[in-house]
């Protein structure tokens, strides 16, 4: 069964939060119960009860994304450890394995939407309360791609620096953008920005006003 089967069968129930937790809980990490959210009452005056709902933690996230991707890659037929590193407030989960293309897909589409499911089950899980950040990677893929793109976008700068031209760079993500940016600042004498707006948005390498 591939992603996409697993996410039209998703998308299409009604019970998309049900099969969601069935996942999230499949994989050999059990998510630790949440306690029960405190509630007060203003006598005062007649409202609804106010609710504090403490953040989850970075652990916990670990805790529940690991069992998700582990039981997603299960019902892909994908064999592979998972595993959670916390630095910085930025949680990384790590899907490590043998032939895990199915599971990175054409571009790293496929890892980007795994990425973003398992956000949504932690937002919603947290109800909306999650500290920190949280990154998936499969099969080492966003390590690599950054690592090409770096050299990618510094061989550029390199370039404009030769003749004055300037480079567009393809559209990309944020993320992605970001990785250009950074790379580029190391080299003296050329700058980046950023045109364009959406999916069009992209990196342009000058030289340095």
């Amino acid at each position: 069964m591939t992603f996409l089967d697993i996410f039209k069968q998703q998308k299409s129930s009604k019970r998309n939060e049900e099969k969601l937790d069935d996942l999230a809980n499949s994989g050999q990490n059990k998510e630790k119960r949440a306690q029960k959210p405190s509630k007060s009452k203003n006598n005062s005056q007649t409202r609804s009860d106010e609710v504090e709902v403490e953040k989850m933690d970075l652990s916990t996230q670990a805790e529940i994304t690991e069992g998700f991707i582990e039981g997603l890659l299960s019902k892909m037929g994908l064999e592979a450890s998972v595993v959670s590193t916390i630095e910085d407030e930025r949680l990384t989960v790590e899907a490590h394995g043998l032939n895990l293309g199915l599971a990175i897909g054409h571009q790293g589409q496929t890892v980007r939407a795994i990425t973003e499911l398992s956000r949504t089950i932690i937002q919603r899980k947290s109800r909306g309360s999650a500290s920190g950040s949280m990154t998936v990677d499969i099969g080492g893929y966003r390590a690599l791609r950054q690592s090409n793109l770096e050299k990618f976008a510094k061989a550029q700068a390199e370039a404009v620096l030769s003749d004055g031209i300037s480079r567009a760079l393809d559209p990309m993500g944020a993320a992605d953008r970001r990785i250009a940016h950074n790379a580029v600042s190391e080299i003296d004498g050329v700058e980046t920005i950023s045109e364009g707006s959406n999916m069009d948005r992209r990196v342009v390498i000058q030289l340095a006003e």
